[in-house]
């Protein structure tokens, strides 16, 4: 089974250039927790809802003023859609990630695969339960 066939595809990005606050609005409005940043459509880093706690908010920064660039993981682990599921797992583990943003040959994103696509899409369901298993436990598979 392939990064493709377990990917969700509804994904939200931001642009680099934009506020902290357009980020939790963004996050807020469509209920998630990570935002792609992109930079036109290429992925450069990645923030999420922790990340504006405790980067940003916990350290005074302006959530109006400060640019999304400014607080984002810039080291993203991605994988491709025909990435196999075994692969994206173990880069899970080894990086402690609850999800992974899926891109394509331009580098843009075009899906994201978390711990919950993993249980409920996986055709290896031994493989799908210990990922979910190790990210509900928090020991192996962390919140990027």
């Amino acid at each position: 089974m392939l990064a493709k066939d377990i990917m969700s595809l509804s994904l939200e990005v931001i642009d680099r250039r934009a506020s902290l606050l357009m980020a939790a609005k963004k996050m807020v409005n469509h209920n998630v927790g990570v935002l792609p940043v992109v930079d036109g459509n290429r992925l450069i880093g990645i923030i999420t809802d922790r990340d504006l706690v405790v980067r940003a908010m916990a350290r005074g920064i302006n959530p109006e003023t400060v640019e999304v660039d400014l607080v984002m993981t810039q080291d993203v682990v991605t994988c491709r859609a025909e990435t196999e599921v075994g692969h994206i797992v173990n880069l899970m583990e080894r990086h402690q990630l609850r999800r992974i943003i899926v891109i394509d040959a331009d580098d843009s994103p075009i899906g994201i695969i978390g711990v919950e696509d993993l249980a409920a899409k996986a055709a290896d369901k031994q493989l799908a339960a210990t990922a979910l298993y190790r990210g509900a436990s928090g020991s192996a598979l962390q919140l990027h």
